[in-house]
C-alpha cells in the first residue's frame, strides 16, 4: 500500500460515490476502482460494499478509514516540521571577512563546522558589517564591538600589534620599539584599517603617546611599500604579512614595548546563533594560540 493509495482511499471515504470522487480528483473513475481491489486484496477483507446509490462502508473500512485520517495527518505533520528544520539549518555557513582580517586569521579558518560547509566572503570591514546586518552573511570578524543593541559578538583572541618599519630606518636593528622612539615618524594608516587604528589610537592616548604626522594610503598594500621605502612606518599584525608581496629584506617587523594589542571579535546578529556559527567560534578559539578571556 502507498500513501498516493491510502489518500485515495480517504478521498473515497468522504464522497462514498467513485463518480464524484474521480471529478474532484481529476483521476478516472478505473484508476479509483483499481485501488480499492488492490487495497482490498492487500488486506483480505472488503472495504467498500457497493450499491444502487454508491457505496458503503463495511466495518473493516470503517477502521481503516479511521486509522487512515491519523496516520495521514501524522505524516503531514512531520513532513512540515522537516521542512521548518531544513529552512533553520543553512546549507554552508557565510562568513565575510575584511581583508586585513583574512590575512591575520588565514591559518586559523576552517573549512566545515559541525559537516556544515563554510562558505568565506571578502570585503571592507563595513561591507562585512553591513552583510551581517542585512542577514546575507552569518557571521564576521571585527577590531571592535558593534552596537550591542543590534549585534552580538564574542572574543575571538587578542593579536598583538607590532611596528613595521624599513630595513634602513634607524631603529630596524632592536630586537623591539618603544612606540615613544617612533612619534616624529609618519604613521601609515590604510583605509581599510582605519576601523581598527581607532581603537588602537585610543590605548596610545590613554598611555600619553601622540603622533604628530598620520598618513592616510589608500590601500594596505600601498602603506607597506611606503615603509619600505622609509616613508613612514606601520601599527599591524604579524600575521597580516603573510600574503604580502614584499620582500622581508626590504622591512622589519619589530616587537612594541608597549603592550598593544587587537581584540578580535566574531559578530554576528542578535537572534540565538545556529549550533554552527557556535562552533565556528570555537573552533577559531582552539586554534587561535593567543586567545584570552574577556576581561
Amino acid at each position: 500500500m502507498t500513501i498516493k493509495n491510502l489518500h485515495s482511499f480517504c478521498e473515497i471515504c468522504k464522497d462514498l460515490n467513485l463518480s464524484h470522487t474521480a471529478k474532484r480528483l481529476y483521476v478516472s473513475q478505473q484508476s479509483l476502482s483499481y485501488i480499492i481491489r488492490s487495497m482490498e486484496e492487500e488486506f483480505k477483507c472488503p472495504l467498500f460494499v457497493r450499491t444502487s446509490s454508491g457505496l458503503q462502508l463495511t466495518q473493516q473500512g470503517e477502521y481503516l478509514f479511521t486509522r487512515s485520517k491519523h496516520i495521514l495527518e501524522e505524516l503531514a505533520e512531520t513532513y512540515h516540521t522537516l521542512s521548518q528544520i531544513s529552512s533553520e539549518v543553512p546549507q554552508s555557513l557565510r562568513i565575510s571577512l575584511g581583508v586585513y582580517i583574512y590575512n591575520i586569521t588565514l591559518h586559523a579558518l576552517p573549512t566545515q563546522c559541525l559537516g556544515c560547509p563554510i562558505d568565506y566572503t571578502y570585503g571592507t570591514m563595513e561591507d562585512c558589517l553591513n552583510q551581517v546586518k542585512q542577514g546575507l552573511s552569518d557571521a564576521t570578524f571585527l577590531p571592535y564591538q558593534p552596537d550591542p543593541s543590534q549585534l552580538h559578538s564574542t572574543l575571538l583572541w587578542r593579536e598583538p600589534i607590532c611596528a613595521l618599519l624599513s630595513a634602513q630606518h634607524p631603529l630596524a636593528k632592536r630586537s623591539s620599539v618603544s612606540l615613544r622612539d617612533l612619534t616624529h615618524d609618519s604613521l601609515l594608516v590604510p583605509q581599510s584599517l582605519q576601523a581598527a587604528h581607532t581603537t588602537l589610537m585610543g590605548m596610545c592616548n590613554q598611555w600619553g603617546i601622540t603622533f604628530h604626522q598620520l598618513f592616510i594610503p589608500q590601500a594596505t598594500l600601498v602603506a607597506v611599500h611606503q615603509c619600505a621605502l622609509g616613508q613612514g612606518f606601520m601599527l599591524i599584525a604579524q600575521q597580516a604579512l603573510h600574503n604580502c608581496p614584499v620582500s622581508s629584506s626590504d622591512i622589519r617587523l619589530l616587537p612594541l614595548e608597549e603592550p598593544l594589542s587587537l581584540d578580535i571579535y566574531c559578530v554576528y546578529r542578535r537572534e540565538t546563533p545556529p549550533a554552527s556559527v557556535q562552533a565556528f567560534i570555537q573552533c577559531i578559539q582552539r586554534t587561535q594560540q593567543t586567545y584570552l578571556p574577556s576581561p
